[in-house]
């Protein structure tokens, strides 16, 4: 830890913080609030120089999964936006047996507005078992530490900090350097 009493001229230092901006004053500075709580007011050559942001791009870039995956570890310990889907969630017993009766009343009536036609159509809309995952975007960073799954463990600046978990396999886009990485 850095004790400003005993800095010197010529000494080295460095730092890795995530802050959110909590107001743009108008006298050109931002007041950041770091995720230990401190807040520092910044102008915006510091800002512009020393930072990145979760949040802004220049560019656009498309590209394949595997790609985005290797941005995406690429990159640890900076500000970044992941836009992903949750992971699938099970059904109820209950839910899913009001799906299945959902489900057949519809081919009962396409059945018999249509005929064949109508529960052709049917016949290859299943009733999942699932809840499919959602889509999700999560704005904070990584450390590059992935769980026993491959799970890359992300840090959301906007909950608390909490960890949670990104699957790489369904990323969407990522915002990371001033690009958008997207999935073609």
């Amino acid at each position: 830890m850095l004790k400003y009493k005993d800095l010197q001229k010529g000494d080295i230092v460095s730092e890795t913080t995530y802050s959110t901006v909590q107001e743009i004053t108008k006298s050109g500075t931002a007041v950041l609030l770091d995720i230990n709580g401190n807040k520092a007011e910044v102008g915006d050559s510091y800002l512009e120089t020393m930072m990145n942001t979760a949040d802004q791009y220049t560019n656009t870039e498309k590209m394949n999964q595997s790609e985005l995956i290797k941005i995406l570890l690429a990159n640890p310990n900076k500000a970044c936006s992941v836009y992903f889907k949750k992971q699938n969630t099970a059904k109820t017993k209950k839910k899913f047996n009001e799906d299945v009766t959902t489900w057949l009343e519809a081919a009962e009536k396409a059945f018999l507005d249509e005929g064949r036609k109508g529960l052709k159509k049917f016949a290859t809309d299943q009733v999942q078992d699932y809840i499919p995952g959602e889509m999700r975007l999560m704005r904070g960073y990584h450390e590059g530490e992935q769980d026993d799954r491959g799970r890359i463990k992300f840090i959301d600046m906007e909950d608390e900090n909490k960890v949670k978990v990104v699957d790489p396999r369904t990323l969407q886009y990522i915002i990371v350097n001033d690009v958008k990485n997207e999935k073609r």
